[in-house]
C-alpha cells in the first residue's frame, strides 16, 4: 500500500493497535490511499483499532477510515495523541455515518488542507488542534521534535497507552 499501513476486515472481528510509528511517503492512489487505512468492508466485519502516538507526515492523506455499515460492518476504537503534518489532501477523514464509534481527540494537525465545512467528515474531536510540530529535518527522515514544537507535552495522559512509555528517541513520553 505504498509505504502505508492497511487494516481491513472482510468478516469477523479484528482488534489491533498501531502505536508509535512514523509513516511518511504515501503519495498516490494505489490501495488506500492513505498512510493509514482502516476499513471494515464485509458483512458483520468489525475492527476495533487503537491508533496512538504516531507521527504521520508527508503523505497525500494521513488516515482514511470507513465501514460498510449497510452490511453491518463496524469500526470502533480511538485515534489520539498523533501528529499529522504536511498532507496534500487532508490529515484524516472520519464520517459519523460510517464510523460513529471511532473516536478522535488530542491530535496535532499541521499543513493540511482544511476539512470541507459540510457534506463530508465530522469536525476534529476534542483536544485536537493545529500547530507546527517543528520536525528536525523531515526530508531525509528526521521527524524528531525541535524545542518549541507544538507537539511537545501535548496530548492526553488518560489516552496514553502504557505499552508506549518512551518516545521514538527513547525519552520518557509525557503529555499534559
Amino acid at each position: 500500500f505504498n509505504n502505508g499501513i492497511s487494516l481491513r476486515s472482510q468478516g469477523g472481528a479484528v482488534t489491533a493497535a498501531l502505536l508509535n510509528n512514523v509513516i511518511s511517503g504515501q503519495k498516490n492512489f494505489a490501495g488506500g490511499p492513505a498512510a493509514i487505512t482502516l476499513y471494515a468492508e464485509a458483512d458483520n466485519a468489525h475492527i476495533d483499532a487503537q491508533v496512538l502516538h504516531n507521527t504521520i507526515a508527508g503523505n497525500e492523506v494521513g488516515l482514511n477510515a470507513g465501514a460498510r455499515t449497510d452490511l453491518g460492518a463496524r469500526l470502533t476504537g480511538r485515534l489520539a495523541n498523533n501528529i499529522f503534518a504536511h498532507h496534500t489532501r487532508h490529515a484524516f477523514w472520519l464520517d459519523n455515518d460510517q464510523v460513529p464509534g471511532f473516536l478522535d481527540s488530542h491530535d496535532l494537525v499541521f499543513d493540511a488542507p482544511p476539512l470541507p465545512p459540510s457534506g463530508g467528515p465530522r469536525p476534529y474531536g476534542p483536544g485536537t488542534r493545529t500547530g507546527d510540530p517543528q520536525f528536525g529535518d523531515p526530508e531525509p527522515g528526521d521527524f524528531s521534535l525541535l524545542p518549541g514544537s507544538d507537539a511537545i507535552d501535548y496530548g492526553s495522559d488518560t489516552l496514553a497507552d502504557a505499552r508506549v512509555a518512551q518516545d521514538l528517541l527513547a525519552q520518557p513520553r509525557r503529555v499534559r
